[in-house]
Parts: structure tokens; sequence; C-alpha cells
């Protein structure tokens, strides 16, 4: 499980480069192996499911990749952490439960390093943020007060590294 993926290589790291394209959406198949599918989420694409059961998303996707067109199988995709819709990026996802539980035992372990650019550019060139946040039914991620049923603590640590204008990317 010791998968290292240096987003920023994509084009010199690709192992299996499949593509699998839904009308405007697009998933990139990174890395494979016995345990896991890494992929490239695109932006718009859901994560998981959510309570209105929505029929693209990047873990349905994964499981009709992993099922080769036979519908019936009981392969499918384990989702082992989540990106939101917004978000483009590299996900981990695991072939069988074995796999799902390590990775998520040991996901808090794991260095996750973002980068965005942003309409705007914050006060200060470096600094960090600090909430408390908690899904909705949704789930989406929204700041709450810390005494919220399942809310979770974040601190994000960011620094502007280039600015054009009111564009900012920070990691």
């Amino acid at each position: 499980f010791g998968i290292v993926c240096h987003v920023g290589m994509l084009g010199s790291v690709f192992i299996n480069p499949t593509v699998l394209n839904r009308g405007h959406f697009c998933i990139d198949f990174f890395y494979e192996d016995r345990d896991v599918i890494v992929i490239v989420k695109d932006i718009g694409v859901l994560s998981t499911h959510t309570v209105r059961h929505e029929q693209f998303t990047a873990e349905n996707a994964v499981t009709d990749y992993l099922r080769k067109g036979q519908a019936r199988s009981a392969k499918r995709a384990c989702c082992v952490h989540r990106l939101d819709r917004e978000t483009s990026g590299v996900m981990v996802f695991a072939k069988n439960e074995q796999a799902a539980e390590f990775l998520r035992e040991h996901w808090s372990e794991n260095l996750k390093i973002y980068t965005a650019l942003t309409n705007g550019v914050p006060e200060k060139s470096e600094g960090i943020l600090e909430n408390w946040l908690a899904e909705d039914r949704d789930l989406y991620m929204n700041v709450v007060d810390r005494k919220t049923d399942g809310a979770k603590f974040c601190k994000t640590e960011y620094k502007v590294e280039e600015q054009i204008g009111r564009i900012a990317k920070i990691s």
C-alpha cells in the first residue's frame, strides 16, 4: 500500500492511462495494482453517492471499471476518502474490504498536500486556518460550532506560492 502520487507529474507517471468519459465528466485511471485503484477526479463529479443517489460518481465509475461490463459482478470499489464535488484531484479506491479497512485506518497518518487557484488573494501570504467542520445530509462540509454532533477539528496550513493580479496559487 505504499503509493506515492506526484500529481504535478501526471504525464510521466501514468501507469494505467485508461480514461472514462461520461458526457462532460472525465475520470483518468492513474494507478492500479491488486488492491487499489488511484484516479484523477474531475471537477463536478461526486466522490460517492449521497442521499439523492446520483448515478455518476467516481465510486460508481470505478466499480463499473472493475466489473468490466458484468453488471451482476460482486466486485465493487471501496471509497477510502472523498473530495468535494467542486474539487479535482487524486482519489484512492480499494478493490477489496481488507485494503479499504487498512487504508481508512491509516489515512490520517498520511501527509496530504493540496494546491488551489483562488479568485482573490489572502491578506497574509501564509498562515493557519482552524475551524470545526461537520457534514450535512448531502455530504457537504460546513463550518459549525465545536459542540455540533459529528464536528471535527480541522487545521490547514497555507502559503501563497504565486500571485497574478487577483489570482493566487496556494498550497
